[in-house]
């Protein structure tokens, strides 16, 4: 299971095969997409220094590594699946992650815990079918320890979302889960809930809106966004976010409505553009009582670009991305806390 609540099988191919010319080899894998069958085929690298220093000791670590990378790939939007007849040759690249992620706030684990619970037991077999709460490969990925999981689960119990048999390590499908079988099933809810607030929407799903202009985002934004979702921030940002087909005005404004915090990315292409300019109103619609929303990054602009377009927003403390993609990513997190 992953956060971005996609199920996936992942199927990796051994021996090690070289890449030549890299201080690296790497494995072949096929990710699929349970939910519709599509694939995804692709190479997980090794470094040299992992293979010397990583799995040396434990050459087993590598295989949670394989899953763990893979789902990190796919929760960035990173992972483009195929159907199976049309798959193109090319292989899209994952890399082998190893050690414990950031540790996830509780709505994440209960709705993983959930997801995984409905589709890893209840449609891939029957509401009886037992998925292992307790998985290590899991803590990591969650950032905290199997004990931790089965508490989260524990609290699910509580609520009839999951059922844990006896030795609280396993756990099946509880009655409001299948209550909400559908919803879970379509897609419709990414939110852990009992009967009492299923029509409640979550406080926040998002840490961070990135608001900005398609011209700027190979230059700066898409980089952005990988970093602070590699820090293990929840980020709206398009790329990740929307699929085929979405609603694009319907999707942004969710995005809107259930993020932290608005990073906005204040350019010339910014400012000549009408999109941008209503995420941004969205964006200032919710600073209400004396709540700070918007965090203003400055993209190939001066104070005196930015009051020409809003004094008001040049009045903010901002970032310029003239002083380094670090700097700014440390700038935004001490900002959202």
């Amino acid at each position: 299971m992953t956060r971005s609540g996609v199920p996936i099988e992942v199927e990796s191919f051994w021996p090690h095969e070289a890449w030549a010319g890299r201080a690296a080899s790497f494995v072949r894998t096929n990710v699929r997409d349970l939910r519709d069958s599509k694939l995804a085929k692709c190479f997980v690298v090794v470094t040299h220094q992992q293979q010397i220093f990583d799995l040396k000791e434990n050459p087993f670590v590598e295989f949670g590594g394989i899953i763990n990378g893979v789902r990190d790939a796919v929760d960035a939007g990173d992972l483009v699946f195929h159907p199976e007849a049309d798959h193109p040759d090319t292989l899209q690249r994952v890399d082998l992650r190893l050690g414990q992620h950031q540790r996830q706030d509780p709505k994440t684990l209960e709705t993983f815990l959930e997801a995984k619970v409905f589709w890893l037991g209840f449609k891939a077999a029957n509401a009886g079918s037992l998925v292992w709460i307790a998985d290590p490969w899991d803590a990591d990925y969650l950032g905290i320890s199997p004990p931790e999981l089965v508490r989260e689960a524990e609290v699910l119990e509580a609520r009839s979302i999951v059922r844990l048999e006896e030795s609280r390590e396993f756990g099946s499908a509880g009655q409001q889960l299948l209550l909400r079988a559908r919803e879970l099933e379509t897609g419709s809810t990414t939110k852990g809930s009992d009967s009492s607030d299923k029509d409640d929407k979550p406080a926040s799903e998002w840490d961070i809106f990135i608001s900005h202009a398609s011209e700027d985002k190979e230059s700066f934004v898409h980089p952005l966004a990988e970093e602070l979702t590699r820090l293990g921030l929840r980020v709206w940002y398009d790329k990740f976010t929307l699929k085929l087909g979405d609603s694009l005005r319907e999707k942004i404004d969710y995005g809107l409505r259930y993020s932290r915090f608005g990073v906005v990315v204040l350019s010339p292409h910014f400012f000549s553009k009408d999109w941008p300019k209503k995420e941004l109103d969205g964006l200032v619609a919710l600073e209400v009582d004396g709540r700070k929303v918007i965090l203003p990054v400055w993209h190939n602009v001066t104070r005196g670009d930015v009051a020409k377009y809003s004094p008001i927003l040049a009045g903010r403390l901002a970032v310029s991305t003239s002083t380094g993609l670090d700097n700014v990513v440390s700038e935004i997190r001490r900002a959202i806390g």
